[in-house]
């Protein structure tokens, strides 16, 4: 069963590097492709651990993170967003910023074994089909990209 629970302070801590992986792992596919690092993530949500007014709102499976939507009040991100709000007559720590939001999606759940897919349902072969699809269009992707130093176009992806 999928349940959702707000996690601040040590719990948020404690949940940080579940976060830096699901991160890694959602980022990693279509249309991102980002070949994510875990200490690259650590460091990127130290702001959420050293931040009194951090928030993790996560979505589990069992114990398992499967979703995450982060913020912090925007005081801790005013040296990346100060400019544009330099003109709006609201005071930064009136502000709170919703960072990512990321989730796997439930065919690679399913394809993962994370969670089973629904009895009498159609969705485990559908997911199995949908992943291979994706697996290989983002491989075909990637490696455009590479030959092209990164300057490959980006290929839909067609069933």
């Amino acid at each position: 069963m999928i349940s959702v629970r707000v996690l601040t302070g040590a719990a948020l801590e404690a949940a940080l590097e579940d976060v830096a992986a699901l991160r890694i792992a959602v980022f990693r596919e279509w249309p991102y492709l980002y070949d994510g690092d875990l200490d690259y993530e650590l460091g990127y949500l130290e702001r959420y651990r050293t931040s009194p007014g951090a928030v993790l709102v996560g979505a589990f499976y069992g114990a398992r993170l499967i979703g995450a939507a982060t913020g912090t009040p925007m005081t801790d991100h005013a040296e990346e967003f100060a400019a544009p709000f330099g003109q709006v007559p609201v005071a930064l720590d009136r502000i709170f910023y919703g960072a990512e939001s990321v989730l796997l999606a439930i065919a690679s759940l399913i394809c993962a074994k994370i969670m089973p897919a629904p009895v009498g349902s159609r969705i485990s072969p559908f997911a199995r089909c949908c992943d291979r699809r994706i697996t290989r269009c983002a491989r075909r992707n990637r490696a455009a990209m590479s030959r092209s130093g990164g300057a490959g176009a980006m290929r839909r992806c067609r069933g």
